[in-house]
């Protein structure tokens, strides 16, 4: 029963704690001194700073001119239609400039990375970078890869290099297919004025402090060169200020509505282990005064007090030892139930069990085998040796222990804390499930073609819309069908558009 319990409550917090390691403590792999590495945002004192990305002009000038930074890097994401006919598929792109690999200090697996030679504006080389997950998909982890040919849209590109295991840039979301910028002008609405548009709003920009700069003196700096390489730019204008955010903090905060739920579900996940130690230790201390005759002989035949007491601590830590071992399992089984269902969204590479949470795992038993132990041994210890020796077949019985009934209060208090919290969570879910959206969701379908990232200009993509449009309206069962288009805030492209229809 004892390691049943720890199985329990260490599986919950190895499971959990594989998850938050990735959301929100681990930093990117294979990334050089990421502490130093800072993401550009801006903002006012009403709006708060919110707004994450800029346009290339201003990029331009943050990399050439603000001294506070060391090198600076831009990043766009993207995705890309790969390959043509029925075995088309998608695929997560991202552009980043010249310098983004030598300024992460990655290396790659096979072949190279590209290098700001090969990321010259308006028009670059035509290379690709692949991620390691998306190589072993796509080409079966072969070689032959390399200088193979990657029809992306309409657009031919070379590839060049596979990144290492792991590697998903400054994103938490790895990419499959890294992108010079310069590929902007194929592959972005933006056309070919991406480089000179002063009036978009589509960059993320990431820079490396200066050792010794602090952020917010680098994040004025680049405010003021912004001014003046930029200034149609609704950012640069009067009101308006930089700021860095931590890489660590912002890739947390990137996943917001993910990094809640882990945060409450660990919380969870503790006050199970609390409520399971409770639990054990109350187990021994009944155990204990059963053996309350055999630890009084022991004593009497000159055991020592110290001795006897590192043997029950050592039962229970041999008994904490084994409810670890089995929750790895568990951690693994949960793990892997948990992405599926609730951070479906998020790119979590890898094992739900490495070795962070191996190591994660060996502290919580061990502590959970002393805490749940050391009072059991101390109080088993400390016993009265006539008392005991005289309990005959009395042994295991008298009055209730004051120390186990304040341990099943403990219990019966964080069950019922664990109990509110996840009724209110349920019932926040049911809420948000039956807010009136003022449309009937059930009977709305939603398709959507990016069909200017395969090169169609605007009036091929108006035409293919319109036709759609007067298809989908004759096809039986549909009653309504409409076109829609998001426009990106601050920008004055158009965004790729969508076809929503209600059927009976």
């Amino acid at each position: 029963m004892v390691v049943l319990t720890f199985v329990l409550g260490i599986g919950a917090n190895a499971t959990m704690f594989g998850v938050i390691d990735r959301l929100m403590l681990r930093p990117p792999a294979h990334v050089r001194e990421p502490e130093r590495i800072v993401k550009l945002v801006a903002g006012t004192t009403e709006i708060g700073f919110d707004q994450q990305t800029f346009n290339y002009p201003a990029y331009r000038a943050i990399r050439d001119q603000a001294r506070g930074f060391e090198e600076t890097v831009a990043t766009a994401g993207l995705e890309l239609p790969v390959g043509r006919g029925e075995g088309a598929q998608s695929a997560k792109g991202l552009l980043v400039t010249g310098n983004y690999f030598s300024m992460l200090g990655v290396k790659p697996v096979i072949g190279r990375f590209f290098g700001p030679a090969e990321d010259v504006a308006p028009i670059g080389s035509p290379v690709a970078v692949l991620s390691h997950g998306f190589w072993v998909r796509r080409f079966a982890g072969n070689t032959s890869a390399l200088g193979a040919p990657l029809e992306l849209g309409d657009q031919k590109f070379t590839v060049i290099g596979v990144a290492p295991v792991g590697f998903a840039g400054l994103e938490l979301d790895a990419p499959d297919i890294w992108l010079p910028m310069s590929a902007a002008g194929a592959m972005q609405p933006a056309g070919a004025s991406w480089a000179t548009n002063g009036f978009g709003s589509w960059l993320r920009i990431y820079a490396r402090l200066q050792p010794g700069v602090p952020g917010q003196r680098a994040a004025a700096d680049a405010m003021r060169v912004t001014r003046e390489a930029a200034p149609k730019a609704f950012f640069a204008r009067e009101g308006w200020s930089f700021d860095t955010s931590p890489l660590m903090r912002n890739r947390a905060a990137d996943q917001g509505a993910s990094t809640t739920v882990a945060t409450l579900l660990g919380a969870m996940a503790l006050i199970v282990l609390l409520i399971c130690c409770a639990n054990v230790a109350n187990l021994l201390l009944a155990r204990g005064l059963r053996r309350r005759r055999e630890i009084a002989v022991r004593l009497a035949l000159g055991v020592s007090r110290s001795r006897l007491l590192g043997q029950l601590l050592t039962e229970s830590m041999l008994l904490a030892l084994l409810g670890g071992v089995a929750a790895i399992v568990v951690a693994y089984w949960a793990g892997n139930l948990m992405r599926a269902l609730l951070f479906a969204g998020v790119s979590l590479t890898g094992s739900p069990v490495d070795a962070r949470v191996l190591a994660f795992t060996s502290v919580i038993a061990v502590i959970t085998g002393l805490v749940t132990g050391l009072f059991p041994a101390l109080q088993a210890s400390r016993s009265d040796l006539a008392g005991a020796l005289k309990s005959g077949s009395r042994e295991g019985g008298g009055r209730r222990s004051r120390t186990r009934s304040a341990l099943l209060v403990v219990q019966t208090a964080l069950s019922l804390v664990l109990l509110v919290g996840a009724g209110l969570f349920i019932r926040s879910l049911a809420k948000l499930d039956a807010i009136r959206l003022g449309v009937d969701v059930d009977r709305v379908l939603i398709g959507s073609m990016n069909l200017r990232a395969v090169g169609r200009p605007q009036s091929a993509v108006d035409d293919v819309f319109e036709r759609a449009l007067e298809r989908v309206q004759s096809v039986p069962g549909v009653t309504h069908a409409a076109i829609g288009a998001t426009v990106p805030f601050g920008t004055r492209r158009r965004a790729p558009r969508s076809l929503a229809s209600s059927r009976t």
